[in-house]
């Protein structure tokens, strides 16, 4: 029997819909669900059988799981939950408890935002609040080792939530962990040879975080923690090796948010190897205002082969609008010094928020198509719940249509649906101009061929990602 079953949800009931074999956004890339590893890694540490399904991985039928549970017959199960993901994962708590009365908590981003609309759903038992590493084998000591326990009580338990007779309690927050102090994420869970990224150069990819955090107030995102917490470089370096040794992986992407938010430590952590002589290929995220020369020089000496930013806007006043704290000569400039080092850029683009005019959108285009930029990729700003953005669209009256928070988060997959009204255009305006935007920047002569040139010089690798993508989607 298993202690514990850790379920990563599907975008869709696939039992109801399918992935379109046109949604770029949906299929491009398949994600390890790390936070569900991490949370995985501390229950095996503390001695818990423990079992991990990616449902979305497997494009996986909820019929599908319902037998898989069967199988292996948890005593408790744990999923996770972004705030798009929660009305699939309300559908999914409901057709668990149809068969089985085994005990469900819920953890992940959405717990940060709004615990009470999870808690309160019927089958749904606990909520992890926040960090669940700790909190989450707590639980498991209460629930399968110690529930007759008298000295074992469920009030102790920080960033916990439940009901008792109906009434919701939401025990304290923990203090944050010393990241450096928890196991790396329970990679032997996860079937690691089918995760991808098409702009990967290796169809063996996996991904990893050096911190927590994001002390930047983008009014259209809702960091998890805005302090942020990084990894010495002595443990990421550790963990690098043995995902290089114990599992025969050399290209990463690092996953932090900001990954060059401590250009200090980029230093470090690049000089560190280059002395042990470690050879990788990798990708990172990274913010254009603090780029430098140095940097990107020492980031390419050591396997850096493309870095994403987020450019959102060719406007000043859009970029001041968003909250992003940097303008487009900034931007420009770490561009040049950029491709100064033959290091491909992936740009993020973000097209209708609502004061922006139809020529200002242009702009934006124009500019990425314009640019020395390899890739990029544009989506329709969206009011995810708990952002400076989700409130003023309230305030405002800028969405489309009644507000109905579960229909609001299931359309925000793919992130190409427009929600918001603009001051200037209709809706399906600004739909099309992100297909035009798409049409532009990819329609063009020098950059359709060095995308070629790149899938012709990985031949073999891209053969494989193009199967990987062909597999999710039919």
């Amino acid at each position: 029997m298993t202690d514990i079953l850790l379920i990563n949800p599907p975008y869709k009931n696939y039992e109801k819909e399918k992935i379109s074999f046109f949604d770029v956004s949906t299929l491009g890339s398949c994600y390890p669900p790390l936070g569900l590893s991490y949370v995985a890694a501390a229950c095996q540490d503390a001695g818990y059988k423990t079992e991990l399904i990616d449902m979305e991985l497997e494009v996986m039928k909820f019929s599908a799981l319902i037998k898989k549970i069967s199988k292996i017959n948890p005593k408790i199960i744990g999923i996770t939950c972004a705030s798009v993901l929660f009305p699939n994962v309300i559908e999914l708590c409901n057709t668990i408890k149809k068969k089985y009365s085994i005990p469900i908590v819920i953890g992940g981003p959405h717990t940060f935002i709004d615990p009470d609309s999870i808690i309160k759903e019927e089958n749904i038992d606990f909520v992890i609040r926040k960090e669940g590493e700790k909190s989450f084998v707590e639980l498991l000591d209460y629930l399968v080792n110690n529930k007759n326990n008298k000295n074992s009580r469920l009030s102790e338990i920080k960033n916990l939530s439940y009901k008792i007779n109906g009434k919701i309690v939401h025990n304290p927050d923990a203090e944050l962990v010393n990241i450096d102090n928890i196991p790396y994420p329970a990679r032997n869970l996860l079937k690691l040879k089918k995760y991808y990224h098409l702009l990967s150069r290796n169809y063996k990819t996996t991904f990893i975080i050096t911190s927590r955090g994001c002390p930047f107030n983008c009014i259209f995102c809702n960091p998890l923690y805005k302090k942020i917490r990084k990894r010495s470089v002595k443990n990421v370096v550790d963990e690098i090796k043995l995902i290089v040794n114990k599992y025969g992986i050399n290209d990463l992407e690092f996953f932090d948010e900001t990954f060059n938010l401590i250009p200090e430590w980029v230093y470090e952590f690049c000089n560190e190897l280059t002395k042990q002589n470690i050879r990788i290929k990798w990708r990172a995220r990274c913010r254009p205002d603090l780029i430098n020369e140095k940097m990107i020089k020492l980031m390419k000496e050591n396997g850096c082969y493309q870095i994403s930013l987020g450019i959102e806007s060719a406007n000043n006043r859009i970029l001041k609008f968003l909250k992003k704290g940097y303008n487009i000569d900034q931007i420009k400039e770490a561009v040049r010094i950029i491709k100064k080092y033959n290091i491909e850029i992936h740009g993020y683009f973000i097209i209708g928020s609502p004061i922006e005019t139809r020529e200002e959108i242009l702009n934006t285009i124009n500019f990425a198509a314009g640019s020395k930029l390899d890739f990029a990729s544009f989506f329709i700003l969206m009011p995810y719940p708990g952002t400076e953005l989700f409130n003023l669209a309230k305030k405002n009256n800028w969405f489309l249509k009644d507000y109905d928070s579960k229909e609001i988060l299931s359309k925000q997959l793919g992130e190409n649906t427009n929600m918001l009204k603009n001051l200037y255009l209709k809706k399906k305006k600004v739909e099309s101009l992100l297909k035009h935007a798409y049409i532009k920047f990819y329609f063009n002569p020098t950059r359709t061929f060095n995308i070629s040139r790149i899938i012709l010089s990985h031949p073999i690798t891209y053969l494989v990602l193009f199967y990987r993508y062909l597999k999710r989607a039919i």
